[in-house]
């Protein structure tokens, strides 16, 4: 029985798992037992940096974004976006400017645009282009100049070019080039001549595809020129920039054509051959040459051409196979202004070719496979001028070769699966200098690798096997000189384990879970203790913690009773505490702390009463106080009840993952009724220093008596009590200094309240004259309604809600304000039996207007 082992070294107290598999060292077969499904099968290779970004899959996460810096401990997960087995399935990477940007699927917000920054905080999604859980399928992403340039669709527009600026931090719609959901369907992008911008293919749905520029701007994004006549459109395949010229392999019934776009030209001109060249194919820039293949006539097949932008610079590099079948050149690529290629000259079969574009300067490298069998190279890869590429010689099978453009240069580097049988290295990938790849179908070798060019420089970085079960250790955190990890043994599932780099200091922590596997993950330390979520099937999924023992790894409350799960989960460090969200089975998802015991691990607000979830999460430690997101809006807590309160005025729908930016503002996304989809931001430095403030009103005979309460009060000035009648205007009735102490209380009544509603809110202005709004509008009626209305579903769902007042029939006023008093909208109802119904409410408000019609 085969099997793979879990390999471990340690250098100056680091794990790290041995990067030559020929002189690895077994530290401890943690699993031995066979299975076959679990593969890593990395993929999509995007270097930034001295980072090469790619897509794995991991029995616990599923397919999710990975890095390496080239070592087995560099060799890690970013995030897993997508919590849970099933993978948000990453595509699309491509590099910005020390970033990854990618498409990636939650449930929760469908495929969307994301980025990364190498750590699973500065993961996150851009923007929820097509809002809630539908796919917005960004796609064609390109980065140019400090912007990125994609395709995606939302319900509006369909599918249209997005950008977004590294700059501003925000996405949008570039130009809705096809009105109405239809959308142009933009695609094969590619930078202009200058790399201030792109072109690109569209339909406008009034001239068909045909080409367009943009240059970031919506005025700026135009079409190039009407090629065929009318809504039919063109059918482009290739465009390659070579000098100042743009070719296009545009698509005929006869075959692929290829025409031309010059940097000083508006229009797109056709390039004539003297015997014509039909299906014009592999465009390829070396300079300011363009070298394609083609047939002369319908009856040839094809040889190797160039041109230099004029027709009469096309000619026939060299007709390596004399006669009317061709040598079909493929895979063009450009070394130091040589063209490699393979071809097959009828006698060699398909090698290995050079060109410098002469027929003399084309020559067979070498005939790697002797006679006149195919080599079977592919993949060619140009790593620091030197060709590495896949080939088969007969003796070694498929394995990773490279060349210098010599015959005597051109050598297999590591015939890795040793014998006639092949490795057959895959995605061959150029990452700063060195060569990555991809091994699946070789035992004890599957996993990614790493070349130099030398047999011995040629390495396993990080081994997964399809065909064995290896243990699959992940989640590690270090507590002083000992690893913490989860690992599966094949016996007892997955579980914690422990290692101090010897196998007998190797060792599982706890059986947490004697029936199946505890999973534990989130790994936080907080005072040498690690806290982790793990379920002992007895409690469900709840907040366990160890010392590195076995008694020492308990549970710290089972938070949701019994077997139900609390599923706690984002893990932040503040005060000396640790803070998570939680379900109770009571309050829902709300955020929670512990000290580490069971008697102080409370919750700290029910931000939504009941048993619907606030859940918070997107924590952030700022200026000592902890910032996070919650209930579609903003809050900060101090860790108490009263000191937890909303800094965000309103609500936003799909509130994303907050983002410090510049150390005083956050960055977000989310969507409103008015702009939809949108990057939001929120200064903190306008935030005050005041952790709540609690304003009542009541009415007595002819007046209403006001008081607010104010706690942790610092550097506050003033405080103004505004009023609002049926107009939604305020004024100022009183200002009255702030007394900035801790726990504060302050009082006023108003002799001439209006008739009907009277509307109060405290304006707030600290040291620096910065103002805001912290407490809700309250409402005292004086007239003919005798009671207060209730709104339901609160908060909103579905763009509607209802309001009941047994007192109200007929037509009344309604109208919704937010925070400040803003009037976000304002209906005529019609109440029957106390009860009427208003819709379109797509935004978070704090009170009802309602008055006689």
């Amino acid at each position: 029985m085969k099997k793979i082992l879990l390999t471990i070294t340690f250098v100056a107290g680091l794990m790290i798992k041995t990067q030559a598999q020929q002189s690895a060292n077994l530290l401890k077969d943690i699993n031995s037992q066979e299975n076959t499904n679990t593969k890593f099968d990395p993929k999509s290779f995007v270097p930034v940096g001295n980072t090469t970004f790619f897509v794995a899959f991991d029995i616990e996460t599923g397919r999710e974004l990975w890095k390496t810096d080239g070592t087995s401990e560099g060799t890690v997960l970013v995030k897993d976006i997508n919590v849970g087995t099933s993978g948000s399935e990453p595509q699309n990477l491509t590099a910005g400017n020390g970033v990854v940007y990618f498409t990636a699927t939650t449930p929760e917000n469908g495929r969307e645009l994301w980025v990364s920054d190498g750590t699973s905080g500065g993961t996150v999604m851009i923007v929820d282009i097509s809002p809630g859980t539908k796919n917005s399928n960004p796609a064609n992403l390109i980065f140019v100049q400090n912007r990125l340039y994609f395709s995606a669709a939302n319900d509006t527009n369909g599918t249209e070019l997005w950008s977004y600026s590294e700059q501003t931090k925000t996405a949008a719609i570039l130009k809705d080039i096809r009105s109405g959901n239809v959308g142009s369907q933009p695609q094969n992008l590619i930078r202009n001549f200058n790399g201030n911008g792109i072109f690109f293919v569209a339909n406008d749905g009034i001239n068909g595809t045909e080409l367009w520029r943009s240059n970031g701007t919506t005025s700026g994004t135009v079409i190039v020129d009407n090629l065929a006549s009318g809504s039919n459109g063109t059918t482009f395949n290739d465009l390659v920039i070579a000098g100042n010229v743009l070719y296009l392999s545009i698509k005929h019934p006869g075959g692929d054509f290829l025409y031309k776009l010059a940097s000083n030209d508006t229009q797109i001109h056709y390039l004539h051959y003297t015997n014509k060249n039909y299906d014009v194919s592999n465009l390829t820039a070396v300079g300011n040459t363009l070298y394609f293949s083609a047939r002369n006539t319908y009856s040839y097949d094809k040889e190797l051409f160039k041109c230099t932008g004029t027709e009469e610079s096309i000619t026939l590099v060299k007709d390596i196979r004399v006669g009317s079948s061709g040598s079909n050149p493929s895979n063009l690529i450009k070394i130091n202004n040589i063209l490699y290629f393979t071809a097959d000259n009828g006698t060699n079969g398909i090698e290995l070719w050079k060109s410098d574009g002469t027929a003399d300067g084309t020559t067979l490298v070498k005939d790697i496979f002797e006679g006149t069998s195919n080599g079977n190279i592919t993949q060619l890869t140009n790593v620091n001028n030197v060709l590495f590429f896949t080939a088969n010689n007969g003796t070694h099978g498929v394995e990773l070769w490279k060349s210098n453009g010599t015959t005597n240069g051109t050598v297999l580097v590591k015939d890795i699966a040793t014998g006639t049988g092949s490795s057959s290295p895959a995605l061959l990938t150029n990452s700063n200098g060195v060569l990555y790849f991809v091994i699946g179908n070789t035992p004890n070798n599957i996993g990614l690798w790493k070349s130099d060019g030398t047999e011995t420089g040629t390495i396993l970085v990080k081994n997964h096997n399809n065909s064995t079960l290896n243990s699959l250790p992940t989640n590690f955190v270090k507590v002083n000189n000992t690893w913490y990890f989860t690992a599966n043994d094949g016996v007892n599932g997955i579980e914690l384990w422990k290692t101090d780099g010897t196998e007998a200091g190797t060792q599982m922590v706890k059986d947490i879970n004697g029936s199946s596997n505890s999973s534990p993950s989130g790994f936080i330390v907080l005072n040498n203790t690690i806290y982790f979520r793990a379920n002992d099937e007895i409690n469900g999924t709840e907040l366990w913690k160890t010392d590195g023992t076995e008694a020492g790894t308990q549970m710290v409350k089972d938070i949701n009773p019994n077997s139900a799960n609390s599923s706690p989960n984002y893990f932040t460090v503040y005060n000396n505490q640790l803070y998570f969200s939680a379900n109770d089975g009571t309050n829902g998802v709300e955020l929670w702390k512990t000290d580490g015991t069971e008697a102080a691990t409370l919750m700290v607000k029910d931000l939504i009463s009941g048993p619907s979830s606030s859940s918070p999460n997107s924590f952030i430690n700022f200026n000592g106080e902890l910032i996070f997101s919650a209930a579609s809006t903003i809050w900060k807590s101090n860790g108490t009840a009263e000191g937890t309160v909303q800094i965000m005025q309103g609500t936003l729908p799909n509130l994303g993952s907050l983002m410090l930016i510049n150390n005083n503002s956050l960055m977000f996304t989310g969507t409103s009724a008015v702009y939809g989809a949108e990057l939001w931001s929120l200064d903190l430095s306008t935030v005050l220093p005041i952790h709540s403030l609690i304003l009542n009103a009541k009415k007595h005979n002819s007046a209403i008596n006001l008081n607010w309460k104010t706690t942790g009060e610092k550097d506050v000035l003033s405080y103004e009590l505004q009023r609002a009648s049926a107009d939604g205007k305020f004024v100022t009735l009183v200002s009255i200094n702030a007394k900035n102490i801790n726990s504060a209380e302050y009082q006023w009544t108003d002799n001439e309240p209006v008739t009907g509603n009277n509307y109060y809110r405290i304006k707030t202005t600290d040291i620096d004259g910065k103002t805001s709004y912290l407490s809700a509008v309250v409402n005292v009626y004086f007239g003919f309604l005798a009671s207060n209305h209730t709104v339901y579903p609160n908060p909103v769902t579905n763009g509607y809600i209802t309001v009941n007042n047994p007192n109200l029939n007929g037509l009344q006023n309604v109208a919704l304000i937010d925070l400040t008093g803003k009037v976000l909208q304002n209906e005529i109802l019609n109440f029957i039996s106390g009860k009427a119904t208003l819709t379109n409410v797509n935004y978070g408000f704090n009170s009802l207007i309602i008055n006689k019609y």
